[in-house]
């Protein structure tokens, strides 16, 4: 028999007492949470009473509680032989299985918890467990199914079964097995609250608040009523509502850490970052073992722009949770915005080395690079995030701004690097959109670039993101672009916005307002200034050196109405002054032209048309034309290819 040595008996009386009298006294200083203490009683009521199973049963899920597993099993296999009618033996034999964990002996035990004891409802639910971490779901399924049949009165072994069908998103399942939890044991809140979690899972949300109006009159306080509550409002965007609920959970029990974390997110959502951040900050001191408090705030911080306080909470995540990437990443973003960026490199460094093929923190590599002005390096890391994330454009977008202030660093005009090589996730879209560039165009001009950039191309153009109307093009095409990044030509500004402030620039002579990609906090205007008039030389060089060279498309559109016949002359024929290249002229499909159709109207002349761009000629929002604009780019490749060859 499982004997205690002598330091675990120390504090022990050495007297055995009656039976009964050292089961309550074993269950008061379980009570009082000494655990060893009452562990030592059990042991020495077996002894004393070897007859009995209540000792060593208990005695056995203390040793469970502290993994000592040898020990537990070795009692409990004295248990099944002294006692082989008790099942508390035999599921404690199986959960030392599980806890090793041996998932094959797990499932052989728990089978036979159901042979011996077929009414146990747990044989059923953790023989289950155990083959679905056998890869094995549809026994698991078949075992929930015939144990709910064989014990109709089984609530835990029902409410496995629903929450199995819930588990795989099945959701219709897992709303039938609810409701009938519901219906068959309609004092329990569970079977509400599932039901209303499944179909708002679903998406039937009109339903989920049926299901919770009558169980809120008989449960007004029941916590997990409430938070379903707040998760509908939520999913409906009622965020007052929403707010209330989990207002209402926290008073509901005050120990539920959701309710405090999730109700500072819909303040937030609200508008009420005052009330939400003294919540969340109450939320870390009352649940420091919790990160989704320090998290939040984090993230409200950071949506605030207020990077002082971000930087310290996302230090206190970092001591608290080493293991959660936001901290490391959170407070190297909020130590670059400070402009702190000797301070950011070694929280960015810990992320690298412990999350390195993480998204975020590759994308925070290549922003603390760009912060530097280290645009090699900025480059390289947008190079290998593309590749590893080949779906991500914004490897693709920051590549692209990464070349233009790499082009605006240069000393010399003509002088900057090739654009990087970024991966693409439809490289052969990519390739075809290369070879286009964009006019800009009269209302809205950086819609072409912006489908561009939606298929993972980035070509670097003059008047990609250009606004100007066609007889500016005309004039600044017949002059060869003429003061074009020249300081007394170029104007900076700044529009006022209530996004991420960026500079813009535009020609005095030639309008071409464009936005620049280089934003308020990143540098000042007194130093960006040079910079961009040596872009805007760069780009002018290099768009008339492609207009000469006639391999590229080159895209403009109207938004506004359609050019005349002599707007069009006029445009074209100062294209061709460089050369035999192509202008594809976008205008609006019309009757006997309909959308998607592409024609040469004479040499070098592409006319495509489009039933309408993102925005009306009232400049009202209509949706993006991107399948149209697919139609249309690989109608007039192929039609330009065949006229080249």
């Amino acid at each position: 028999m499982l004997r205690l040595d002598q330091s675990a008996t120390a504090s022990v009386e050495t007297a055995v007492p009656p039976l009964h009298e050292g089961l309550q006294h074993a269950q008061e200083l379980h009570e009082q949470g000494r655990l060893r203490d009452a562990l030592a009683v059990l042991l020495r009521l077996w002894d004393a009473y070897p007859d009995s199973p209540h000792a060593p049963a208990r005695a056995s899920q203390l040793l469970l509680h502290f993994r000592e597993l040898d020990a537990a099993e070795a009692l409990i296999e004295q248990g099944q032989h002294a006692f082989p009618a008790v099942e508390a033996f035999f599921t404690a034999h199986a959960r030392v299985a599980e806890l090793r964990p041996a998932v094959g002996m797990a499932t052989k035990r728990w089978k036979l918890v159901r042979t011996r004891f077929p009414e146990v409802a747990q044989g059923y639910s953790s023989g289950a467990a155990m083959l679905r971490a056998k890869g094995r779901p549809r026994k698991a399924e078949q075992l929930l199914r015939d144990g709910v049949a064989h014990l109709p009165q089984a609530f835990g072994l029902a409410v496995e079964y629903a929450r199995a069908a819930a588990e795989r998103r099945d959701w219709s399942a897992a709303a039938e097995r609810w409701a009938a939890i519901r219906s068959g044991f309609p004092d329990a809140p569970i079977g509400h609250v599932g039901l209303c979690a499944v179909l708002r899972e679903a998406g039937r949300l009109d339903e989920a608040g049926a299901v919770l109006e009558p169980a809120f009159d008989r449960w007004p306080a029941e916590r997990d009523l409430l938070s379903e509550g707040a998760r509908i409002a939520s999913a409906r965007g009622h965020w007052a509502e929403a707010a209330a609920c989990w207002n209402k959970a926290r008073s509901a029990d005050p120990t539920f850490w959701m309710a405090w974390s999730e109700g500072a997110l819909a303040l937030h959502r609200l508008g009420q970052v005052d009330r939400a951040v003294p919540l969340l900050r109450e939320a870390i001191e009352r649940f420091a073992a919790e990160p989704a408090p320090v998290v939040y705030l984090g993230r409200i911080l950071e949506s605030t722009g207020e990077w002082a306080s971000a930087a310290e909470t996302c230090g206190l995540m970092r001591q608290r949770f080493p293991h959660l990437k936001e901290g490391h990443v959170g407070q190297a973003t909020a130590f670059r915005m400070l402009g702190r960026l000797d301070e950011a490199g070694p929280a960015l460094a810990e992320a690298a080395q412990r999350f390195p093929n993480d998204r975020d923190v590759m994308l925070e590599q290549v922003h603390h690079a760009y912060g530097r002005e280290d645009w090699p390096e900025a480059a390289a890391f947008c190079a290998a995030g593309a590749q590893r994330f080949p779906q991500d454009n914004e490897f693709r977008r920051r590549g692209f701004e990464i070349h233009l202030r790499s082009v605006d660093a240069a000393a010399e005009v003509g002088s900057a690097p090739a654009s990087p090589a970024i991966a693409s996730l439809r490289p052969d879209a990519r390739d075809l959109l290369m070879q286009f560039e964009s006019l800009g165009g009269t209302g809205h001009g950086c819609e072409f670039g912006i489908y561009q950039r939606d298929r993972g191309a980035e070509p670097l153009g003059l008047l990609r993101w250009t606004d100007l109307g066609h007889e500016q093009l005309s004039d600044a095409l017949e002059t060869e672009f003429e003061g074009v990044g020249t300081p007394e030509q170029t104007l900076i500004f700044v529009p006022d916005t209530d996004m991420r402030k960026q500079y813009w620039t535009r020609d005095r002579r030639f309008y071409m307002v464009s936005g620049t990609s280089v934003f308020l906090d990143e540098v000042s205007e007194e130093k960006l200034f040079p910079q961009l008039c040596r872009r805007l030389q760069f780009l002018r060089r290099k768009m008339i050196d492609d207009l000469r060279a006639g391999k590229k498309i080159f895209v403009y559109k109207n938004m506004f109405r359609n050019l005349t016949d002599d707007e069009l002359d006029r445009l074209y024929n100062a294209m061709r002054r460089y050369g035999d290249n192509t202008l594809f002229y976008l205008r609006y499909a019309d009757a006997t032209h309909p959308d998607g159709m592409v024609e040469w109207a004479r040499p070098g002349l592409l006319v495509g048309y489009i039933e309408h761009f993102t925005s009306s000629p009232e400049d009202a929002f209509i949706g993006k034309p991107y399948d149209s604009f697919h139609r249309l780019t690989h109608a007039a490749h192929e039609l330009w290819q065949a006229d080249r060859h």
